[in-house]
């Protein structure tokens, strides 16, 4: 079965590659465009993805990890929100954090890194923005508080990381998402 969910239905990843592995050219730049099959295939494997490794509301303890552990094969989840590719833009832009004379195709980059800092700044602690390909349907993006790997040093008490979720929450208008431990979707499904 879990050989089944790990392989990606052909044709799903829109940008061709040479031989090497390096997108040949002019398909960088370019939207992602799948086949109306592709396209159907993708979101029937993800679903069955998602319902195979759903989001979690607690940290299996057999899921915590250590970095320095060099044997330590866990794959990494993220312990926050999850947003979609508008929402990050619309925060940045309701919060000053975007140029009126950045150019569209940067506007994206520029807002993960401005919203980054402006959240680590306004919560008072580390924040991160991690584009993981989160395994869900309707996001990309997970602002996360932690991961699996660094909950064990990086946890706050319980009040003040009610006080950080909430911030983060009301700063991207998330209404009322709760906090979730994310699977990646590459790592999350070996």
């Amino acid at each position: 079965m879990s050989t089944t969910l790990r392989a990606l239905p052909a044709g799903c990843y829109g940008v061709a590659y040479d031989e090497t592995g390096w997108p040949l050219p002019g398909d960088a730049d370019s939207e992602y465009k799948r086949s109306e099959s592709a396209q159907a295939a993708f979101e029937e494997w993800l679903r069955k993805c998602i319902a195979w490794k759903p989001p979690m509301d607690q940290l299996n303890p057999k899921h915590e990890g250590n970095r320095r552990d060099k044997d330590c094969r866990l794959p990494t989840l993220y312990f926050g929100f999850v947003a979609s590719v508008d929402e990050i833009i619309d925060c940045a832009k309701a919060n000053g954090l975007l140029p009126d004379d950045v150019p569209e195709k940067w506007a994206l980059s520029w807002s993960l890194i401005e919203l980054s800092r402006h959240l680590e700044y306004i919560c008072g602690t580390c924040v991160q923005i991690h584009y993981t390909d989160a395994l869900t349907e309707s996001y990309k993006y997970v602002i996360a508080m932690y991961t699996n790997y660094t909950v064990g040093s990086q946890k706050l008490v319980e009040e003040d990381e009610r006080e950080v979720l909430d911030i983060i929450r009301d700063t991207l208008k998330l209404g009322s998402q709760l906090p979730k431990w994310w699977w990646n979707r590459e790592e999350g499904l070996k």
